[in-house]
Formats: C-alpha cells, structure tokens, sequence
C-alpha cells in the first residue's frame, strides 16, 4: 500500500510542479502587458509628486481660469467623480491630501463613466504637458497624470482576459495543492505507521534472540551442573 500511495503521491506533485509553472507564466504574461503602461504612470506620479504647494494655490487663485487650465481641471474632476464647474474644481485642489489621492488613485479600478467622459478631453491636440505648461505647470502636470491613467486603464482592460484566466488556473492550483496536501498526509501516516511496525518487529526479534540466547546459556549451564554430579 505504502508503494502505490507514494506513485500516486509523486505523481500528483509532478502535475501541481507542472500547474504552477503554468499559472506563473501566464502570470508574467499579464503582467508583461501592464508593465507596458507602468512607465507613463511612474512618470506621471513623480511629476505630481515635484508639485508644489504654491503651484496647486496659483491654480484656486483663479477667479477665470485660462481655457486650459479649466480643461484640466474638468478632465482630473472627472477622474475624482466630481462635478466638472470651477467650483469643484477649487475645492479638490483645496483638499490636504491631493496629491497623496493622485498618488495612490485606484487605476486597477477606474469606471468605464469615467473613461468615457474623458474621452473628449483627451481627443484635443493640446491636451499634453508642453501646451498646457504655457499656462500651468501644476495643471501640465496633472494632465500628464490624466492620460497616463487612460493609457494605463486600456492596457488593464485588454490585460483583463488573461487576470481571469490567471485566477482560474490559480483556483485550480489550490485545488490540485489541497488534494496532493492530503495524499502527502495519507503517505506520511502510512509510512510512519509502516516504521512503527518495523520497529516493533525489529524489538520483537531483538527479545526472541535475547531469549534465546538466555535458553542456550540454561541448557548450557544445566549441561555443566549434570556433569558435576
């Protein structure tokens, strides 16, 4: 039993050594594509992240913005699900924490709303960091923040087949894992309960010979006491 449990137990770690290469390759392949985007967004977040305070301030001083800049602002309070009038737009870059929101904003999970109303936006030719660095800097900075999230969103949604895939092989993994975890405790129990009884058999042969040894050296002693008498 011990033989057949152990086959069946090596065999089943070849498949899972198998499904887990597998799974890491389609893992990589996945991420290979995001990794397309990442580059754009890096670059981005470090330019917010170089913004200065009296920069975003310049911006809320406006009480008529130029054409650009309000474009800007509408194009990142659409990122933020925020009305798209100046108003809005004051208080968002009022908030404490702005650029903290940018840096860690949800690009795994921007709605498909959002995307869409972005899209007229980021169609205008100006719409890039050297045009819009005329009127702003804080504002060419958060539009270059603006279409790296588009460009990363896209690839993500491309990407998107190949996650589930992943996901599937990884439930999958943990299946063939749970089971071989279970044969692998089958084998050990076995195995150690195969030692016991060889070690009980190996204490029973040690007493037997022990014993019989003891009988040679009586038979042996009662042969010298007959002699003597």
């Amino acid at each position: 039993k011990a033989d057949e449990v152990r086959r069946v137990v090596m065999e089943d770690e070849a498949v899972a050594r198998v499904k887990a290469e597998e799974t890491q390759a389609m893992k990589d392949d996945a991420q290979r594509d995001l990794n397309q985007a990442l580059p754009a967004v890096e670059k981005a977040n470090e330019a917010i992240s170089r913004l200065k305070k009296e920069s975003i301030g310049e911006v809320r001083t406006f009480t008529k913005p130029p054409h650009m800049v309000e474009v800007v602002m509408q194009a990142v309070c659409i990122m933020f699900e925020k009305k798209k009038d100046w108003p809005s737009a004051k208080l968002l870059l009022g908030e404490s924490d702005l650029i903290n929101q940018i840096r860690n904003y949800p690009k795994d999970n921007i709605p498909e709303s959002v995307l869409r109303d972005l899209k007229p936006y980021l169609q205008m030719s100006n719409f890039n960091y050297k045009d819009i660095l005329q009127s702003s800097v804080a504002c060419a900075s958060l539009a270059e923040w603006v279409i790296a999230m588009d460009m990363y969103a896209k690839i993500s949604k491309e990407v998107e087949p190949k996650r589930k895939r992943v996901a599937a092989a990884e439930a999958d993994l943990r299946s063939v894992t749970e089971q071989l975890k279970k044969k692998q405790l089958q084998l050990q129990q076995v195995e150690s309960k195969i030692k016991e009884l060889q070690e009980s058999y190996d204490h029973q042969v040690a007493e037997k010979k022990k014993l019989e040894i003891s009988i040679m050296q009586t038979q042996s002693r009662l042969k010298r006491a007959s002699k003597l008498t």
